[in-house]
C-alpha cells in the first residue's frame, strides 16, 4: 500500500504526495474540469466549482466566465478539443447543462441547427468529426451517437442515417443495436468505441456518411460508471463490477483478445459496483477510483505490458509479481474525489492529473510536499505471507 512501481525500480519506493495547489473563490464543490489546447499549444484551463465556472491559470487566480446549474459535472478533455475552429466542447455527465464550448475568452452554449436544445453525457472530436454520446435533442435519447458534419462541429442532425443518398460529409445519427444508454465514448486501435448501459462494447465502423454502422465489438463488457472506460496509450481499460479488463487484438481480423488486469486484486475489489478511470500519461499508470471504496488502485502499465511485434501482448507475470498498488490517505479527502481528470499543468505544461472535492479544493497528484494535502502523513505498508520456492 502506497507504492509506486516501475520495471526498473530495485526497491520499494513511497509514493509521491498529492499537494494542494489552489481552492476555488466560492469553496464550492469542483464539479468539473475543461480545458482548451489550441492549435499553437497555448492551454487554457476551466473549473466547475458548484454553479460557477471559473477561468483557472493553475496557480491561485479564479475567474469568473460563468453560471451553470450547480447539479451539473461538465467535462472538457483534451479529446473534445476542436482544434480547427479554435474551441474545447464541453458536456455535462448530468445533462442538466446544454453542449457548451469554451474558446479560451467565452464560455457559452454550442451554437447548432437543430431544433431544440442540445444535450450530451460525451464528446469527442475524432476523424475531423465531433461525436456526441448519449444525447437529448428535443426527446432524451440516451442510446444514440451522434456525428457532426466534417470539420464543422456545429452542424448536426438528428434525422438522418448513414446513407449513400448522403453526402460524404454529412451529419448523421445512430442508435446502439441494443438499444441501451451509452455509458462510454472512447477512441483505440483507430476506432471509436462506445459502450451501452449493463450491455456491450461497439465498435464504430465505416470512414463516411455512407457507410457508418455501429457493430458489437467486445460482449459482456457491461462497464459501469459514468467513466469507467480510458485508453491508456496502446490499450482500452474497462472498469466492470469487481473486475477492470483490458481490450486488446487486431481488429482487421477480428481478434479480440480480453484480460482482467484485475486479477492481483479481485478479493480487494469484488464488492467494487462503480469505477472512474483515469490515465497518467506522464507515469504511465491507470488510477481506479472505486465508488465505494476510500482508495485508489493504481495500475503500473510498466509492469504488466509491452509492445512486440507491432501488437500489444499483455504479458501477465507470474502471479506474484503484481502491476497494482493500493494507494490510501489519511486525508479528508480519502481518493473519493468529486471530479478526477487527467490535464496540462497551466504552468509547467505538465501531463498531470488533478482531482477536487466538495470544499472546493484543487488536489494534484504526484506533488512535492510531504504530506497529502500539506496536512496528512503518508504511511507505507507491505505484508509478506507467502514463500515461493523453484520447481525441484
Amino acid at each position: 500500500q502506497n507504492f509506486d512501481l516501475d520495471a526498473q525500480f530495485t526497491g520499494l519506493r513511497r509514493r509521491r504526495p498529492f499537494d494542494l495547489v489552489a481552492t476555488a473563490t466560492n469553496a464550492a464543490s469542483i464539479r468539473g474540469f475543461a480545458q482548451r489546447i489550441s492549435s499553437t499549444g497555448t492551454v487554457s484551463t476551466l473549473v466547475q466549482a458548484g454553479s460557477v465556472i471559473y477561468s483557472w491559470n493553475g496557480s491561485t487566480t479564479f475567474t469568473a466566465v460563468g453560471t451553470v446549474s450547480a447539479s451539473a459535472r461538465l467535462r472538457g478533455s483534451r479529446e473534445s478539443n476542436d482544434t480547427l475552429n479554435g474551441y474545447v466542447i464541453i458536456t455535462d455527465l448530468e445533462k442538466a447543462e446544454p453542449v457548451k464550448k469554451w474558446n479560451g475568452t467565452t464560455f457559452e452554449t454550442l451554437a447548432h441547427n437543430l431544433s431544440s436544445a442540445f444535450y450530451a453525457k460525451y464528446c469527442r472530436v475524432y476523424n475531423e468529426r465531433a461525436f456526441f454520446g448519449n444525447v437529448t435533442a428535443g426527446t432524451a435519447t440516451p442510446h444514440v451517437l451522434m456525428a457532426s458534419k466534417v470539420g464543422d462541429s456545429q452542424n448536426l442532425n438528428s434525422s438522418n442515417r448513414p446513407a449513400s443518398s448522403l453526402g460524404l460529409d454529412e451529419p448523421w445519427f445512430l442508435p446502439t443495436p441494443d438499444l441501451r444508454p451509452i455509458n462510454g465514448l472512447e477512441s483505440g486501435f483507430g476506432h471509436l468505441l462506445i459502450s451501452t448501459l449493463r450491455g456491450v462494447v461497439h465498435l464504430l465502423k465505416g470512414s463516411n456518411s455512407f457507410d457508418y454502422e455501429l457493430a458489437e465489438f467486445y460482449t459482456g463488457s457491461a462497464v459501469v460508471g459514468d467513466e469507467a472506460m480510458v485508453n491508456v496509450g496502446n490499450d482500452v481499460l474497462f472498469g466492470l463490477p469487481a473486475r477492470i479488463e483490458s481490450l486488446s487484438g487486431t481488429l482487421d481480423f477480428g481478434d479480440v483478445l480480453t484480460n482482467d488486469v484485475s486479477l492481483w486484486i479481485n478479493e480487494l475489489v469484488e464488492s467494487v459496483t462503480s469505477w472512474t478511470l483515469v490515465y497518467d500519461r506522464r507515469r504511465q499508470r491507470v488510477l481506479c477510483f472505486p465508488s465505494n471504496q476510500s482508495a485508489c488502485y493504481v495500475l503500473h502499465k510498466s509492469v504488466l505490458a509491452r509492445v512486440e511485434h507491432g501488437f500489444l501482448t499483455v504479458r501477465k507475470q507470474e502471479p506474484f509479481i503484481s502491476p497494482w498498488s493500493k494507494w490510501g490517505t489519511a486525508h479528508a479527502m480519502s481518493f473519493q474525489p468529486t471530479c478526477v481528470m487527467a490535464l496540462v499543468d497551466p504552468t509547467t505544461l505538465e501531463d498531470t492529473v488533478y482531482m477536487g472535492d466538495g470544499l472546493g479544493r484543487i488536489f494534484k497528484i504526484d506533488g512535492n510536499a510531504g504530506q497529502d494535502g500539506g496536512t496528512s502523513n503518508i504511511t507505507v505498508k507491505r505484508t509478506s505471507k507467502v514463500y515461493y520456492l523453484p520447481y525441484a
